[in-house]
């Protein structure tokens, strides 16, 4: 999560999210992280300002089906800093280009 925190987010259209994994077999440290042979996600969290209301549960169900937990994580604790203030306008944007379309 630091290194997310301090290297930002590329926000795409749709939802975000984020969370941690599991890593194992032959794994190397590196500036950025890590990498590794094998990996599995070990816990999702779905940013959820950058859905509409309605799009919130069936994203989380879609989450669950990787059986680890999952939840939702308001925007200002999934970044810091200018990031934060970057995809909260790219939200605002998103949930604007929805009224428009509906």
């Amino acid at each position: 999560m630091d290194t997310l925190r301090e290297r930002g987010l590329c926000l795409a259209p749709e939802a975000l999210v984020i969370g941690t994994v599991s890593l194992w077999g032959r794994v190397i440290s590196d500036a950025g992280g890590h990498r590794a042979e094998y990996g599995y996600p070990s816990r999702l969290m779905l940013v959820r300002e950058l859905l509409l209301d309605e799009e919130v549960s069936g994203a989380l169900e879609r989450l669950r089906a990787y059986g680890v937990p999952t939840d939702t994580i308001p925007l200002e604790e999934a970044v810091i800093g200018v990031s934060a203030a970057t995809l909260a306008f790219q939200a605002m944007s998103k949930r604007a280009s929805h009224t428009i379309a509906d």
